[in-house]
């Protein structure tokens, strides 16, 4: 694992994990990326679930389309988010076929269709720029995770996901508004809040 910038300096951490993230390009990436899945699949939280919220890979972030396909192979529902001003909303999917979602302004793919409340999912894989070992979540920094996990009441579990070297091994010094993941989950290890 490469030494990462001191987790005080925000500014610095997200520039270097957001290098660290978009040049990834090789054959590790991929077989970390399947490693993923093979956790994300076995976790007992995720065997249970009915309806499961997941991100759609952008920027370096691991591929979890194989684990989405498998879960909805064991019929789990599948939601994606959608940004809407700045709030995401989870709409079901049917299918893992790009061409029924439409890119936003920022170049992710988004279903169409009618929202759910997140609390009535049951999981969310929650994609960042970093995560430390307690769980805490370094986002891109516009808040739209933290803002839809901040107002559910009744609240699905948390599932960080990233790879090694998005672990910050100093910790990071979460603000009032940021919402922790109950579990995180890497190609090497799952941290557990």
């Amino acid at each position: 694992m490469k030494t990462t910038p001191p987790a005080q300096n925000i500014r610095a951490l997200r520039t270097y994990l957001r290098a660290l993230l978009t040049g990834r390009t090789d054959k590790s990436f991929e077989a970390a990326s399947a490693q993923i899945c093979r956790a994300l699949l076995g976790l007992p939280e995720l065997e249970s679930a009915i309806r499961v919220a997941a991100f759609w890979p952008v920027h370096g972030e691991a591929d979890i389309r194989p684990a989405l396909l498998a879960l909805m192979e064991r019929n789990t529902l599948i939601y994606l988010p959608r940004m809407e001003g700045l709030e995401l909303h989870f709409v079901p999917i049917d299918s893992l076929n790009s061409s029924k979602l439409s890119l936003n302004s920022h170049g992710i793919p988004e279903p169409r269709g009618e929202s759910v409340p997140l609390s009535s999912l049951d999981c969310v894989l929650v994609p960042a720029l970093g995560f430390d070992a307690s769980c805490n979540r370094l986002g891109r920094g516009k808040g739209f995770y933290d803002r839809a996990l901040s107002t559910q009441d009744l609240q699905p579990v948390r599932i960080g996901v990233g790879f090694s070297d998005q672990i910050v091994e100093e910790g990071l010094e979460p603000n009032a508004h940021d919402v922790p993941m109950h579990l995180v989950v890497t190609e090497q290890k799952i941290y557990r809040h």
